[in-house]
């Protein structure tokens, strides 16, 4: 672990909070683009084949791009990175907007083959922006602010899922398809400006690297060196082994919950929205309590409480009796509550432990691993719901979730993580009140040397 930490100050934090700002608008005019191509290809083809090869072409290329690109953020600046990255983003909704100009001169599955295309360009791109935005956190946060700026993160997120997809309706309803792409540029001009003012500190080791002008080692040999700490660090692994196991095993549900809820239940398209939207609230409720509480103690045993109650909501909405749509209410609610501290202790965990100069590249790793079974479970659900049918498949998966957590929780070294955290924390925190007192005395030093002129009666 490098010894070589910078300490963010208050500056630092308020400028990452106006560059995350211009982020949050930019990813609401993506929100809005998103669920406009999802409706357009859900009413246009109504194959739900199509929409799952669309999911693969976004979440499958990111799960084998980010490694590279969270090495590509360690190597090269990262304010260029991500503005390059956003630059492309904006780029291909602009390929959107030419598509849909001339929509009627193309032929029907080209045009599903282009905006698939265009689909896996921007999630491409995306897997480079992500690390490097991911990346400059714990430069630019203070350690005793992390948790409150992942609550932040959650909350904002969960607006930007609500206000999307529901301003994204209201205008396919009223406007060209065209013009609504056209937000999304729009967006991204707004979040130049907090970019361009965005000035991310240096490590002494990256200071170091310009001064000596030192030869990188090549892209496999830093993917590596992130993979060996991960490895090297008791716990790490145990950690995001208990990710991935929840992501997978919970998957069957998020997959199948709208044809759940229509097929099995009788529910409505308002139904599925309100499920969606108690999910949302319960989010918006356990997001004020991270950010109200500064910091954390204990992390990984909340992260696993957090889990166990995540597991309960998830049964409740799995055993509801058919035709009562209070259970999947209750249930979306209590596991919406738990994702801002399940997410906020492992992304906490992670910006803490991480040194700067290798936060790109695991961070990277981490994500990709946390997703990576995430499209087999997609693909898996439906034949075996066919099978067996929804309940026994979302009982009996979360139930193989729930065992496999606990023994990687009781048989690793994940607990030996909380006293590695509290530690660096705390040393944090010693530096920054020495800086603190330097800075004190220099100033009480300058009022003697240059006292202020005594005012006469």
């Amino acid at each position: 672990m490098s010894s070589e930490r910078y300490i963010p100050t208050k500056y630092d934090f308020r400028n990452y909070l106006q560059f995350y700002a211009g982020q949050m608008v930019s990813m609401l005019g993506s929100s809005i683009v998103s669920f406009t191509i999802v409706w357009y290809i859900t009413i246009t083809y109504s194959n739900p084949i199509f929409l799952s090869i669309a999911y693969f072409c976004s979440v499958g290329i990111q799960v084998f791009a980010q490694p590279l690109g969270g090495v590509i953020a360690d190597r090269f600046n990262r304010k260029k990175i991500i503005f390059t990255a956003d630059t492309l983003i904006a780029i291909g909704t602009l390929m959107y907007m030419i598509l849909f100009i001339f929509e009627n001169q193309i032929n029907k599955m080209s045009l599903l083959y282009i905006i698939l295309a265009i689909v896996c360009f921007r999630a491409f791109v995306s897997s480079f922006q992500w690390p490097a935005g991911a990346a400059i956190i714990p430069l630019m946060v203070p350690k005793e602010q992390l948790s409150r700026l992942n609550g932040i993160r959650h909350i904002s997120w969960g607006a930007i899922n609500i206000i999307g997809p529901a301003v994204g309706a209201v205008l396919y309803a009223a406007w060209p398809l065209n013009n609504i792409i056209l937000i999304d540029t729009v967006t991204y001009f707004v979040a130049l400006v907090p970019l361009f003012l965005l000035k991310i500190p240096k490590t002494d080791k990256d200071k170091k690297k310009e001064i000596e002008k030192t030869s990188k080692g090549s892209f496999g040999s830093e993917f590596k060196e992130g993979v060996k700490f991960l490895t090297a660090t008791k716990g790490m692994v145990a950690l995001f082994s208990i990710a991935t196991f929840i992501n997978f095993f919970e998957q069957p549900l998020w997959v199948l919950r709208p044809i759940f809820v229509d097929a099995f239940h009788g529910g409505t398209e308002k139904d599925l929205a309100l499920i969606i939207m108690l999910g949302q609230i319960g989010m918006f409720i356990s997001g004020a309590v991270v950010i109200i509480k500064k910091t954390w103690k204990n992390k990984t045993r909340i992260l696993m409480i957090a889990l166990y109650v995540q597991i309960a909501g998830y049964l409740i909405s799995s055993i509801a009796p058919k035709g009562q749509m209070w259970g999947l209410f209750v249930g979306s609610i209590v596991m919406g509550f738990t994702f801002p501290f399940t997410n906020t202790m492992l992304n906490t965990i992670s910006q803490t432990i991480v040194p700067p100069e290798m936060q790109g590249r695991v961070s990277s790793i981490l994500s990709t691993v946390c997703m990576a079974f995430n499209p087999i479970g997609m693909i898996a659900a439906g034949p075996l719901a066919n099978a067996i049918g929804y309940m026994p498949l979302f009982v009996g998966t979360i139930i193989l979730g729930c065992i496999s957590i606990t023994v990687i929780w009781i048989f690793s070294k994940m607990r030996q993580i909380d006293p590695m955290v509290e530690e660096i924390e705390a040393k944090e925190k010693e530096i920054r009140k020495i800086q603190d007192d330097i800075v004190k005395l220099k100033i009480e030093m300058e009022e003697e040397k240059y006292p202020l002129p005594a005012i006469a009666d």
